[in-house]
């Protein structure tokens, strides 16, 4: 799996998880979360805050989520201008 953080605001990194679909519902979602949580803290002590942004339909996501000790603050909409492939 690929853990990857972006900083959005001074103390305040969105995160991204990838999972090979082969290896789902293993628990590996929960403890690569957890491991990357941690090395965030040790190596970044200034992140106070952590965005995963969750489609609603992904129901595995948002159990490894909040088992993780995440919680639901906001629902995040975004609207992307269609580029035209010309």
């Amino acid at each position: 799996g690929v853990v990857r953080y972006d900083m959005i605001k001074p103390a305040t990194a969105r995160i991204s998880i990838y999972l090979d679909p082969e290896t789902v519902g293993r628990g590996l979602g929960e403890q690569l979360l957890k491991a990357a949580q941690t090395w965030l803290q040790n190596h970044h002590a200034e992140v106070t805050s952590v965005v995963a942004e969750i489609k609603p339909e992904n129901t595995a996501s948002l159990r490894v989520f909040s088992a993780a000790g995440f919680e639901e603050t906001q629902q995040v909409y975004t609207w992307r201008a269609e580029v035209d492939a010309a």
